[in-house]
């Protein structure tokens, strides 16, 4: 299912000059991102009412002098609507976000706990774990940071091994990093498609084991791996004796 945003377009003394409906995942031009979609959206509009005939505008002096704060203002409630609709798709491309990264991190054998409360006031939005390894996961999505940049410090003292702010797409880390305190380190920004290798690359723990077996000592030392990677391991062990018996 597409998902999409309603929005409503306004002059600078809220009249209302259009609205319309954005296909998130059709009207993407290829190497853009969310905002450079609303950016070039919001170029277009402004060219078509540059070009709009003054004749077919009342006076701007005569628009202005309205008043357009009456309490039952169809203007007023329009505004409020758009902005009730961005809102709302906002909230749902978010859990929609949320959702995928839950289903990536469950299949790489995370354990998933949601709203995870930091000084009885600040939330982690996800916290992942794995064995040993424990990670903050936030969400960059529709321009917004899914928490207060304090948020992201107080993770530091939390006991989190690792801090991610997870983006639905290509984002300028630039743009993140303006969201985030001047002194923030250790922090990964990755993108949804960019997940899977992000957590898997966070290792099991190396495990050692040391016994004597007929007066020496045996040490062994392997690594735990994914249930995924061991099927992919186990597939390819598989070809190779096929590939054997064949020759």
């Amino acid at each position: 299912m597409e998902s999409a945003f309603k929005f409503c377009i306004f002059d600078d003394i809220g009249e209302q000059h259009g609205k319309g409906r954005v296909m998130l995942e059709k009207d993407l031009i290829p190497g853009e991102d969310e905002r450079g979609m609303v950016d070039r959206i919001a170029a277009l509009v402004a060219q078509k009412l540059s070009q709009s005939s003054e004749n077919s505008q009342p006076d701007y002096e005569e628009r202005k002098s309205k008043d357009y704060t009456k309490k039952n203002s169809p203007i007023l409630s329009d505004s409020k609507e758009a902005a009730l609709i961005i809102k709302s798709a906002e909230f749902r491309e978010r859990e929609r976000l949320k959702r995928q990264i839950v289903r990536i991190a469950q299949r790489l054998e995370f354990t998933v706990e949601f709203a995870v409360s930091l000084a009885g006031k600040a939330i982690v939005d996800i916290a992942l774990k794995r064995e040993n390894a424990t990670v903050a996961c936030f969400m960059f999505n529709c321009g917004r940071l899914s928490c207060e940049p304090s948020t992201i410090n107080l993770c530091v003292h939390s006991g989190f091994n690792r801090m991610l702010i997870c983006t639905p797409g290509k984002v300028s880390t630039d743009e993140i990093y303006s969201y985030l305190p001047v002194n923030t380190i250790n922090i990964s920004i990755v993108s949804l498609d960019g997940l899977p290798d992000y957590l898997n690359n966070i290792g099991f723990e190396n495990l050692r084991t040391e016994n004597v077996f007929k007066g020496r000592k045996v040490i062994v030392e392997y690594t735990r791996i994914s249930n995924e990677d061991a099927q992919v391991k186990s597939n390819a062990i598989i070809r190779i004796l096929s590939k054997a018996q064949l020759k």
